[in-house]
Formats: structure tokens, C-alpha cells, sequence
């Protein structure tokens, strides 16, 4: 596996569970439910 490769999927992968984290904090700031 090219190193290349390997980091854009953790670069992929830190996006996407910062993404999750910042809207599971903002959830639980708001109890109002969007969905």
C-alpha cells in the first residue's frame, strides 16, 4: 500500500470523526433534535 494513500484515508477518517464528535457535542449542547 502506498504511505500517499495510507494517509489520505487517515486524513479521511480524522475528518470524518472529528465531523462526528463536533456534532454529537452540539446535540448534546442542544437537546432540540434537528432530525
Amino acid at each position: 500500500m502506498a504511505p500517499n494513500k495510507k494517509i489520505k484515508s487517515l486524513t479521511s477518517f480524522v475528518g470524518t470523526l472529528t465531523r462526528w464528535l463536533a456534532l454529537r457535542e452540539s446535540i448534546a449542547s442542544k437537546p432540540a433534535p434537528h432530525m
